[in-house]
């Protein structure tokens, strides 16, 4: 019967991120390991007394154990972000780029022919910068946000 609760999630966490099996956290708490188990699956709670020397033990505050993380929700807006800014400088080059092509013809062509081959352009340079601009943002939130949090 396991309850992803966040005590149950940053209970695990941080007992694994200290090097802590469920049974040397136990032996410190003077508890079974069962219990540790049990608080780890969402099947119990610590007492008072037990989560503030659970905190004690594995130096964290209570709140860390009962209040949500917003980390990987902050990593995911910054990932976005930069894939967007990555998406914005790509869009423009490749505009830049592709439309050398269209200053060769323009004086022999309408308005209309201007226009078209204008939203051409746009469209392959969306084509460019749509999946490169996705890929700057999946390496930011998959690969580089967690490494930073690691090497922490």
């Amino acid at each position: 019967m396991d309850k992803e609760t966040i005590l149950a999630i940053a209970l695990k966490r941080y007992r694994q991120d200290h090097g802590l099996t469920q049974a040397e956290l136990a032996e410190q708490l003077d508890v079974s390991d069962k219990t540790i188990s049990k608080w780890e699956n969402g099947e119990t709670y610590p007492s008072k007394r037990n989560m503030m020397r659970l905190a004690n033990k594995l130096d964290i505050s209570i709140e860390t154990l009962l209040i949500e993380d917003k980390g990987p929700t902050r990593d995911r807006y910054l990932s976005l972000k930069y894939g967007l800014i990555a998406y914005v400088l790509i869009f423009f080059v490749c505009m830049l780029m592709l439309s050398s092509k269209l200053t060769n013809d323009i004086s022999q062509m309408t308005v209309s022919q201007i226009v078209i081959n204008i939203l051409k352009i746009g469209i392959k340079a969306n084509s460019y910068s749509l999946p490169a601009s996705g890929i700057i943002a999946l390496v930011f939130y998959l690969y580089i946000f967690p490494k930073q949090r690691k090497d922490d």
